[in-house]
């Protein structure tokens, strides 16, 4: 999976592959399963980020600003 959504650029870098994801800002705190099976808390301004319905996950606002623009 990490083949799929990486480039390498150097021994030990990485950096996204360009792609779109869909997501929603949250506005109330919210809790849910990872994929990967632990917890996860999302506080109000930040992002829930998913490119499948059985993988999502939680983006930090300052994050999510940071690495994507929004479409």
């Amino acid at each position: 999976k990490f083949e799929k959504l990486y480039n390498k650029i150097e021994d030990g870098l990485y950096v996204t592959k360009p792609d779109s994801i869909k997501a929603v800002q949250v506005t109330e705190e919210i809790h849910f399963l990872a994929p990967w099976g632990s917890e996860m808390i999302a506080l109000p301004g930040d992002y829930i980020a998913y490119r499948s319905d059985s993988d999502a996950y939680r983006i930090e606002k300052g994050e999510f600003e940071k690495t994507y623009a929004l479409a």
